[in-house]
Formats: structure tokens, C-alpha cells, sequence
């Protein structure tokens, strides 16, 4: 059985963020514990059941950054 910490996620039970666990086991079925409030529920291990259109993962990032130079306008707080 393999546990990890899912960063960022929020407990339905007690909204703590940051202590939910998510345990799979060898027969793919996965349990979600809070380690805060002792919530708990499960959910088949598969992705067959996940519609279209929904994200099987995390979206690629653009990692180049554009040098463009751009002009500032620094605002006086004085009515002129």
C-alpha cells in the first residue's frame, strides 16, 4: 500500500488544508484520510471512469519568458 500527502488539498470534513493522505491499494482502490479530523472515504483507483475533457494530469507550463521591456507610469497622489 503506497501513502502520500496531498499538497494544497482541502478536507471535505473539517476544511483543514494540507492533511489529507491518499492511500491506494495493491487492488486499486484509494482512501482518502485527514489526519486532522478523521475523515475518510474511497474511491476506485482507475481513471476509466473519468469523463472526457477532464484533465488526466498536470497542464504543461511555458517556460520560456519573454524579455519585452514595457513603460511605467508613476502616479502622483496630488490632483494636478
Amino acid at each position: 500500500m503506497s501513502r502520500r500527502f496531498i499538497a494544497g488539498a482541502v478536507c471535505p470534513g473539517c476544511q483543514a488544508l494540507d492533511r489529507l493522505v491518499v492511500q491506494t491499494a495493491e487492488d486499486g482502490l484509494r482512501t482518502r484520510n485527514c489526519v486532522a479530523c478523521g475523515y475518510e472515504d474511497q474511491t476506485p483507483g482507475s481513471m476509466e471512469n473519468v469523463p472526457a475533457g477532464v484533465p488526466r494530469g498536470r497542464p504543461e507550463q511555458n517556460t520560456k519568458m519573454d524579455n519585452i521591456a514595457s513603460p511605467v507610469k508613476i502616479l502622483s497622489g496630488k490632483s494636478d
